[in-house]
């Protein structure tokens, strides 16, 4: 079910108005309305959620569960809220990578288990335990890679769209995603480019 999200909290559809309002009750819990950093959240989240379904409409072979997909789309990043970010708002004391692990661990106590992992898998293009030893990333050591589709879709989806103030809206092209994730290695861009083989997008 491809929906329209950009009035995401304002329409209320049957099949999905009970995950809407859990997903809009955490959002607010970790990010008080009206503030910067749920501007950024709420419109950043709500880009990637819109990209994740158009992606999941291509791939109608694929099982995708809609209110799955919904809440792991804009709950992947809740853990911004304890990074020290102060451009997006945020004014925690963590560095900004560990917002992944975080989100993971406020998603567990929030009882969704079942998406929780996505708020680390997401990053880049996944980071596995063998990266976080060898570039003595500040991280738990094990694999932070997506595994399900939903979690790939999320992952794919995120990459087009940055929380920077002049591009918040503006969805990426492929190539500068690809320059951005050159920086990082090889291997991250043909993990890019594997991603959009399995959506059917490359």
């Amino acid at each position: 079910m491809l929906i329209s999200y950009s009035l995401i909290f304002a329409i209320e559809y049957n099949s999905m108005a009970s995950y809407k309002n859990n997903v809009k009750a955490i959002i607010e819990k970790y990010f008080k309305p009206n503030t910067l950093a749920f501007e950024f959240y709420s419109i950043h989240c709500e880009k990637v959620t819109t990209k994740a379904f158009e992606i999941a409409d291509f791939n109608k072979n694929l099982s995708i569960h809609s209110e799955t997909l919904y809440q792991s789309a804009m709950l992947h990043d809740i853990g911004i809220c304890m990074v020290n970010a102060p451009d997006i708002g945020c004014n925690g004391n963590l560095p900004y990578l560990a917002h992944g692990y975080k989100g993971r661990e406020i998603l567990e106590n929030e009882g969704l288990n079942n998406i929780a992992a996505v708020c680390e898998r997401h990053v880049g293009v996944g980071i596995s335990k063998k990266e976080i030893i060898e570039l003595n990333l500040e991280l738990p050591y094990r694999d932070m890679i997506p595994v399900t589709d939903i979690e790939k879709l999320v992952c794919l989806a995120d990459k087009f769209y940055s929380k920077s103030a002049n591009s918040l809206k503006i969805e990426k092209s492929y190539e500068a995603i690809r320059m951005n994730l050159m920086k990082y290695g090889n291997d991250h861009l043909e993990k890019f480019n594997d991603l959009l083989k399995y959506f059917n997008m490359f």
